[in-house]
């Protein structure tokens, strides 16, 4: 297993913390904050942003358990997760599996 996913698993046992974009885009895509945690259950890595502003941050592909792919930008604190944003990959921009940017 990575060494971010661990990461952002331990992180996200502590507490998850929610920005302000990532309420915003969570409800323009109609995502509730359940989904999110159930698609952080079993996380996928798809690009690793260490230089991030923000601090080292993630983007990662997870499944709700209906089966809706979600990609979670996140971030691992010491005292938590921190979601940067969160949305519904669509398939014209993203390849069939998620986790790769379709080239323009």
């Amino acid at each position: 297993m990575s060494g971010v996913i661990e990461k952002v698993e331990r992180a996200s046992e502590r507490e998850v913390i929610i920005t302000l974009h990532a309420k915003e885009e969570a409800r323009r895509d109609r995502i509730k904050f359940r989904e999110v945690r159930e698609a952080l259950e079993s996380p996928t890595l798809v690009e690793e942003y260490p230089e991030d502003p923000r601090g080292h941050s993630c983007l990662m592909l997870g499944f709700t358990k209906t089966g809706r792919p979600l990609h979670i930008v996140c971030s691992p604190k010491p005292y938590g997760l921190v979601i940067i944003t969160v949305y519904e990959p669509s398939l014209y921009e993203w390849a069939p599996d998620y986790k790769r940017r379709k080239r323009g």
